[in-house]
């Protein structure tokens, strides 16, 4: 047995099962596997229990919306050791727009790429101009096709005639020049 001091934390080297022990008193131990690799750690302590079993990957897990779930493959700190899992703002972003076009499916609404995908390619607008053309202000648009805001139902329902009938784009953009004239 080799014990190691690192500060006020004690490492205890098993050096025939070539396991470890980490403990802040040396009376006290706490069970946890190492996976070094050039003498670094690549799981992390888990703060939920205690564990050196965390590491950052990707797991599936459910989600629940309308009492409909589904499944995204989520990125976190995910523990081997309990099972639970610690998502930051990156992960989250990671997968925001997921978590999105899923909850658009269930409301029979149009999903962030469906919204690109027509404004961009069936319309031939820009955010800034499908902004001003259907409402919402400046950025609707961009918030509507990263998933950051649910689109509103109404504006699903024209963007889905519109892909449908697209020169009636014009009759709305004709509407909106005249008003833009009078005011």
């Amino acid at each position: 047995m080799q014990i190691l001091q690192l500060g006020r934390m004690f490492i205890k080297r098993n050096l025939r099962e070539s396991t470890y022990i980490l403990s802040s008193k040396l009376m006290r131990t706490e069970s946890l596997s190492f996976h070094l690799r050039r003498n670094k750690m690549t799981k992390q302590l888990c703060p939920i229990c205690g564990e050196l079993q965390q590491e950052h990957k990707i797991k599936p897990m459910t989600y629940m919306y309308k009492d409909i779930k589904f499944v995204i493959d989520q990125p976190a700190l995910w523990c081997d050791a309990c099972g639970e899992g610690i998502i930051d703002s990156k992960d989250n972003k990671a997968v925001i727009h997921l978590i999105q076009a899923e909850k658009s499916r269930i409301d029979g609404l149009l999903t962030p790429l469906e919204i690109r995908h027509i404004r961009a390619k069936v319309l031939n607008l820009t955010q800034k101009e499908a902004g001003f053309l259907f409402g919402g202000g400046v950025n609707a648009f961009n918030r509507y096709e990263q998933g950051k805001s649910p689109v509103p139902k109404p504006l699903s329902q024209l963007l889905t005639v519109l892909k449908n009938h697209p020169n009636q784009l014009s009759e709305i953009q004709n509407n909106y020049n005249s008003k833009q004239i009078h005011n």
